[in-house]
């Protein structure tokens, strides 16, 4: 994905892109219907009024969060800054 196709955020939208739960648990497949939805991602873009976050930065966000958006057939949230209830500030949970 470039950089052209990520819209400018505004005020305080961050765009986050959520990490996919894993198919497996194992060598147990889980339906796509079973699996959770995933409650933490990666900051795509962030607006001018963000003071917490930054691109690159891992954040944990409520299940039912944000809107979904989709750019280049990827799906992305959109979210405001105080939907995101943590940083992870070593890039993952321990």
């Amino acid at each position: 994905m470039t950089s052209e196709a990520i819209p400018r955020m505004l005020g305080t939208r961050v765009l986050v892109r959520r990490e996919l739960p894993s198919d497996r648990i194992g060598s147990i497949v889980v339906p796509e219907r079973s699996r959770q939805t995933p409650q933490e991602g990666v900051v795509v873009a962030v607006g001018p009024e963000v003071t917490t976050l930054s691109t690159g930065n891992r954040v944990l966000f409520g299940r039912y969060a944000g809107i979904p958006v989709t750019l280049d057939e990827r799906v992305f949230t959109l979210l405001w800054e105080r939907d995101c209830m943590a940083v992870f500030e070593d890039g993952g949970v321990a």
